[in-house]
């Protein structure tokens, strides 16, 4: 920006309206005016009097706007804006800038996600997200378990069918467990590691009959 000739540099009237007031005032400004006088500066930056004007037309006009509100009088004879090389028209630039800011609405928060709002309140009353399923109960309010699950000796293999236990055969259990390890891709490599430890056998019985 500031290759592109832009004034990226802004002075702010903070610095400016303090002084102006003890020199328009002699050092003895009303302290309620001061006030007054700060808070509109600092409600200035709301707008775009910064980028506008100078800092000097927009402390001037601060203290115009300020003083009239306030009922203040001013000394205009001679008019105190032209010691700091301000016109009147600037004063009263600022002066409507500063009374629009003031007649606007104040700003009113606008829920960007109403689904999100709804959420946390639901979940701050406890209530399930989404509609999440409750799980079931079965018999005395217990819930029903479902899959396999631990016998009254820590054995697997017990399936829940109700309110009934069906356990599962220890041999039918691992016959099972035999079929599934067949599938998997280490068992057929059982056999042939099987006959290579026969191979290897049968060469060093080979070699111990040559060597005898």
């Amino acid at each position: 920006m500031k290759t592109f000739g832009f004034i990226v540099h802004i002075d702010h009237p903070h610095k400016l309206v303090l002084n102006y007031l003890q020199l328009i005032f002699h050092n003895n400004a009303p302290p309620s005016l001061v006030q007054q006088v700060w808070g509109m500066t600092n409600d200035s930056l709301r707008t775009t009097l910064c980028v506008q004007l100078r800092a000097e037309p927009v402390a001037c006009g601060i203290i115009f706007f300020a003083a009239r509100r306030s009922g203040i009088p001013l000394p205009e004879n001679p008019p105190w804006w032209e010691l700091f090389s301000v016109t009147k028209l600037q004063l009263l630039k600022v002066a409507a800038t500063m009374q629009q800011l003031y007649d606007d609405p104040p700003p009113t928060y606008v829920e960007v996600n109403p689904q999100r709002k709804a959420a946390a309140a639901a979940q701050s009353k406890g209530a399930p997200l989404g509609g999440s399923p409750q799980p079931s109960t079965g018999t005395g309010g217990v819930p029903a378990a479902s899959g396999a699950s631990l016998g009254g000796d820590g054995e697997r293999g017990a399936g829940v069918e109700g309110d009934t236990v069906q356990a599962t055969p220890p041999r039918l259990a691992g016959r099972r467990e035999g079929e599934e390890d067949e599938g998997r891709p280490g068992s057929a490599a059982r056999p042939a590691s099987r006959c290579v430890v026969c191979c290897v056998l049968f060469v060093v019985l080979l070699l111990r009959d040559a060597m005898h």
